[in-house]
């Protein structure tokens, strides 16, 4: 049987969402905090004690790690249903069957291609990292809001609930209340917001934060890295654009010329294979240069360095190749982020390159340095990031995250726009540690 030792503050989750009157929470705890672990609690008594079915609902590349929480921690036996026979075999087990107590692990994936009856009937509804179902316009949302309209209990798990706007938090209560519909939600909340009243949603949210709870976390030292491009690259990208538009017939619409600046700041080789020319010989990079010079001047160790763009990517394998390096991307299959991982946790000089698809859920608090090698315009993104190392778990007394700012690029704007959304949040239950280095 595994032993469970709950912190106080874990099972509070509990109790809120039996006492609220909504038979829901949102669990917007911070990043690496145990909103698992919490859920976790909830599931074993709505399986165990009532005795009712319950679904954990995930993007895909979390399924296992639920497996193996509600395994090795609950001692509770799960099965995926993300295959179609598995599917219909879920649909069968619970369709008018109230008996019926299984765990089962459903990706987003199958949740909205595959429709369910209206006779499905659970216990307790779990989704997890819900604000990927912020836009209620989108098949998924209009899938999840069926299965908690399904349920007794609904819960959703989100360090991030706000991601662009206030309607992202409005999205996520609508799901996990559907006496009303978002329409409503984002009005009510909206006038939350305006009075500064966010406080009043605390029965039916929890935000537990590593400084509220004086657990022994590592100190986060944030670094800003300054680099500069050749002025003969950055004339040659404006002359590019140029043509570009040109070739059209018009200007560049902002977001065009965004994109391609971005990629620009994110590296030559990024820059030039998007806009279909060749890489000019003997290209300088000093963006590269400089990772390289900053992680071999530092102890031998594990490393994270996230990049937005697969050329990037590239480059950094190629220049990095004297180190244990392997790359997750949205083309990786299950097997190779699996063995990626394994190899990761396992050799204690390994890199992992990163693009935006490794920045939610994952425990990789062995590792206790991090790049950002390119930034992202959403504070909250970078909270996800950082927070694949800043969790429970991290043995080290402080980590460091490098944050690479190219200087006269777009990403000085993009620091803007990232204190600007930071402070809108701040003292707020959405607010983040820090991401961005006071300088």
């Amino acid at each position: 049987m595994a032993q469970r030792n709950p912190s106080t503050y874990q099972l509070i989750h509990l109790v809120k969402l039996l006492s609220n009157g909504m038979n829901s929470l949102l669990i917007s705890d911070g990043v690496g905090v145990g909103k698992t672990v919490s859920a976790g609690y909830i599931i074993h008594y709505v399986n165990q004690i009532i005795g009712r079915p319950v679904i954990v609902l995930c993007p895909p590349i979390l399924e296992d790690k639920w497996r193996m929480d509600l395994k090795l921690r609950f001692d509770l036996e799960s099965y995926s249903a993300k295959h179609d026979e598995d599917f219909s075999l879920m649909l069968e087990e619970i369709s008018g069957k109230k008996e019926n107590s299984k765990i089962y692990l459903l990706p987003y994936s199958m949740a909205h291609r595959r429709k369910i009856p209206s006779n499905f009937d659970v216990g307790l509804v779990v989704m997890d990292e819900i604000h990927n179902a912020r836009n209620p316009s989108t098949n998924l949302y209009k899938a999840l809001s069926l299965y908690c309209k399904s349920a007794d209990y609904r819960i959703g798990l989100s360090a991030t609930p706000i991601q662009n706007s206030i309607d992202d938090l409005a999205s996520s209560l609508s799901l996990l209340n559907p006496i009303a519909d978002f329409l409503i939600w984002r009005l009510f909340v909206d006038e939350l917001w305006r009075r500064k009243k966010l406080a009043l949603l605390s029965p039916f949210v929890t935000k537990f934060t590593k400084d509220r709870l004086k657990l022994n976390f590592t100190n986060r030292n944030v670094h800003r890295i300054e680099v500069e491009y050749s002025t003969s690259y950055v004339r040659n990208v404006e002359r590019i654009l140029d043509q570009i538009g040109e070739s059209r017939g018009r200007k560049l619409t902002s977001f065009e010329k965004t994109t391609y600046l971005r990629l620009s700041s994110s590296s030559p080789n990024a820059f030039y294979n998007a806009v279909n020319r060749e890489l000019p010989e003997h290209q300088s990079n000093n963006k590269i240069d400089k990772l390289v010079e900053l992680i071999e001047a530092q102890e031998p160790g594990r490393w994270i360095i996230f990049t937005e763009f697969s050329k990037t990517s590239e480059l950094i394998i190629e220049r990095l190749s004297n180190y244990e390096i392997s790359l997750i991307s949205g083309a990786s299959s299950f097997s190779e982020r699996y063995l990626a991982f394994d190899d990761f946790r396992n050799n204690p000089h390994s890199i992992l390159v990163m693009m935006p698809v490794g920045s939610e859920g994952l425990d990789l608090q062995v590792c206790s340095r991090l790049v950002n090698f390119d930034l992202h315009w959403n504070p909250m993104v970078l909270e996800q990031r950082i927070g694949r190392i800043d969790r429970l778990g991290q043995n080290k007394s402080e980590i460091d995250v490098y944050n690479f700012i190219v200087r006269g690029s777009v990403d000085e704007h993009m620091m803007t726009v990232l204190k600007s959304k930071i402070d809108i949040v701040e003292d707020t239950f959405v607010s983040t540690d820090q991401v961005i280095s006071d300088n």
